[in-house]
């Protein structure tokens, strides 16, 4: 089963002092990444841990939401879920988060 996770790289700072948030899948040892629209400074960074804060942070909350989808999406997938590679599931997530219907409709 994958693992979801909330992860800033702490190698991919902006000159402006900030780092892109990111939605971490992990499945067969192997990680893909969703690149959110959120961007934090240090202030919101644990400093030891370099990972996101969780208190008083409304980022982290909206993000949060993020992952309860997508680890719901992962649930309904059943056994077919080991058809899939970690990028093949990021793709699939993508997807679902951005409400696009599933297949295709005629009108």
């Amino acid at each position: 089963m994958p693992t979801v996770k909330i992860i800033v790289l702490k190698h991919q700072k902006r000159e402006d002092n900030t780092w892109n948030v990111k939605i971490r899948i992990t499945h067969d040892r192997k990680s893909a990444y969703i690149a959110t629209s959120h961007y934090v400074g240090i202030d919101l960074i644990n400093k030891k841990t370099f990972e996101l804060k969780e208190r008083n942070n409304p980022i982290y909350d909206l993000l949060m939401i993020d992952v309860l989808k997508i680890r719901e999406e992962l649930s309904k997938l059943g056994h077919t879920i080991e058809l899939y590679s970690a990028k093949g599931l990021c793709e699939l997530m993508k997807e679902k988060l951005a409400n696009k219907p599933d297949g295709v409709n005629f009108f």
